[in-house]
């Protein structure tokens, strides 16, 4: 009997991005739960029960981070990874206290996400350190 694959949610507000990461997330073999937005996530963080959370963090009304707040807040313990096209020091810093476990930026390189899925699904928990060099250097 073989192991069913683990679910992940995914959130942004854009849903080109939403279907990119949702393709790359499939192809390495997870089920996936997309959410347009903060409205969209939050119900689905209780009835879907993910092994992970992908969130771009600078979204209209609600942040990402204020979605890994909320689920601090209420209890929901599962890692998260961050995605964002504005990379600074200040949202590196600030993604491991509220539970990030890996950041990425866009475009999204789709081995890097895969290889910081993975580890965070084994059980490494660690904040993933990256430099900016290493994610195409700071966009803004």
């Amino acid at each position: 009997m073989s192991e069913e694959p683990k679910t992940i949610l995914i959130c942004d507000d854009n849903v080109d991005i939403l279907e990119v990461v949702s393709l790359i997330v499939r192809r390495a073999g997870y089920t996936v739960i997309s959410a347009n937005g903060y409205q969209e996530v939050l119900p689905l963080l209780e009835s879907a029960k993910p092994a992970l959370l992908i969130s771009d963090i600078r979204m209209p009304d609600r942040d990402g981070f204020w979605i890994a707040e909320h689920m601090q807040m209420n209890g929901v313990r599962i890692p998260i990874i961050f995605m964002t096209a504005y990379d600074s020091n200040l949202y590196r810093t600030y993604a491991p206290f509220v539970g990030s476990v890996g950041f990425v930026t866009k475009p999204i390189d789709a081995h890097e996400l895969v290889m910081q899925i993975n580890k965070a699904l084994d059980g490494d928990t660690k904040p993933i350190q990256t430099t900016q060099e290493s994610c195409g250097g700071d966009p803004s």
